[in-house]
Order: C-alpha cells, then sequence, then structure tokens
C-alpha cells in the first residue's frame, strides 16, 4: 500500500449511506467502544444540510474516513464553550470539532490529521464567523489526543458528558497566538491519573502536550500562560 493516494472532499446527502456504513464499521471493531461517541442518521443529515461540514478521505469511490465540524445550539445547557468558561454571548461564536473516522485497515496514514488540517483551514477561511473551536476526546484515545494537541488546542476541562462517559474538553481561541509563551507551573501527570487531572482543571491549569515513554503516556499541565517578553 505504499503507493496509496488519497482523495478529499467536503461531503453530502449522499454520502450519507456510506457515512453510516464507515462509523458502524469503526464502532464495531473498537476495543473500547465507550471512546467514541456515534451519531445517528438524524445528527448526519443536518450536519450535511448546513448544520455543520463533514470532509471525506476516499480510496477510489470507498470512503475510508470521514471528519466534521458541528455548529452547536446556543441554547444547549450542555454546550462546550460553557464548559470553557465563555460568557453566553460568545457561543455563537464557537464551532465544534466533531466525530472522526478512520477505517482500521487505513489507521497509520495520518488520515485523521490530513482532513483536521483541511477543515481548520475552512474555519480560518471563513470570514471570521466562528472564533472559537471546542472539541471533546476520551481518555485513552491517544490518537485523538494527540491530533487536538498538535493543533495547538488545550485541555480546559474534564466532565461526564454523552450518557455519563469522561471526556476531555478542549478549546482554542483562533485569535489568540500561544507559540511564544512561557509556563508560571507546569506539573506532567500520568495519563490514566484522571482525579489528580480534573483537580489541576478546576485550579486553572490547561493541558497542553502529551509524552509517551515505553508505552506510557503522561500529559503536561500548565498554569497562568504568559506572553513572552520581546
Amino acid at each position: 500500500m505504499i503507493d496509496t493516494v488519497f482523495n478529499f472532499r467536503i461531503l453530502n446527502e449522499q454520502d450519507l449511506s456510506q457515512l453510516l456504513s464507515l462509523q458502524n464499521h469503526v464502532y464495531e471493531t473498537l476495543t473500547n467502544r465507550a471512546t467514541l461517541a456515534t451519531l445517528s442518521k438524524t445528527e448526519y443529515t443536518a450536519l450535511l444540510n448546513g448544520k455543520g461540514l463533514c470532509i471525506g478521505a476516499f480510496k477510489g469511490n470507498e470512503l475510508i474516513g470521514a471528519r466534521a465540524l458541528l455548529i452547536p445550539s446556543v441554547g444547549d445547557d450542555d454546550h462546550l464553550g460553557i464548559d470553557a468558561g465563555l460568557e453566553k454571548q460568545e457561543l455563537s461564536k464557537v464551532i465544534y470539532q466533531e466525530i472522526s473516522l478512520v477505517h482500521p485497515l487505513f489507521r497509520g496514514w495520518r488520515l485523521q490529521q490530513q482532513m483536521g488540517e483541511r477543515l481548520m483551514d475552512l474555519l480560518v477561511n471563513a470570514d471570521g464567523k466562528y472564533r472559537y473551536v471546542c472539541a471533546t476526546v476520551a481518555p485513552g484515545n491517544i490518537a485523538s489526543l494527540k491530533d487536538k494537541l498538535k493543533q495547538n488546542m488545550e485541555i480546559v476541562a474534564l466532565k461526564k458528558k454523552y450518557n455519563g462517559n469522561w471526556r476531555y474538553v478542549f478549546f482554542k481561541d483562533l485569535n489568540q497566538n500561544k507559540v511564544n509563551q512561557v509556563f508560571d507551573d507546569q506539573q506532567w501527570l500520568p495519563s490514566d491519573n484522571l482525579s489528580e487531572q480534573e483537580s489541576l482543571l478546576r485550579r486553572g491549569y490547561q493541558g497542553v502536550e502529551i509524552q509517551i515513554e515505553n508505552e506510557e503516556s503522561k500529559l503536561l499541565f500548565v498554569k497562568e500562560t504568559k506572553p513572552k517578553n520581546k
């Protein structure tokens, strides 16, 4: 499969059947199915008809990857912008990175990252309509954790979402450049130490980096980031 070439395009309602089939196949092959909050046919239909944006990766005519952005309802009590600490008047500027699917046979080809880069490019060129990007990731989903952190998204909360399952809440302000920053305080924690992670997040820390050594992963949490003096 060295010569494998993928094609990417925005999906529409005619792709719904393949999209649902891909989601079902991915879900059925997961060791821990709690890591994926699936979408219903109704939710996909709304997303493909203006409630968001979904990009697909194809090998020939077969859909082998998909990744979506979702426009959330401002009146949603479970709004991720609220979890991230935004004021109510800012919620209309929030868009979610939603579900991400990659066919098991095509994992390791950076498809999730490539689809994410294309979607983020579309966001940056959306005339400033959306300023904030939010997402959730299940603890233990290392591929998605690495993906979000590589996009310079930050873990800002750890809460029970989607029928009581633990989820990291990720957040990014598209108007802020956090490349040149120093940290007043930082702590590394094992990825499975959720109780201490939740404690740090409640005290104003953010998760910003992941390291994996000898099959063990740990997350870096920082507090009170400040712009670096020039």
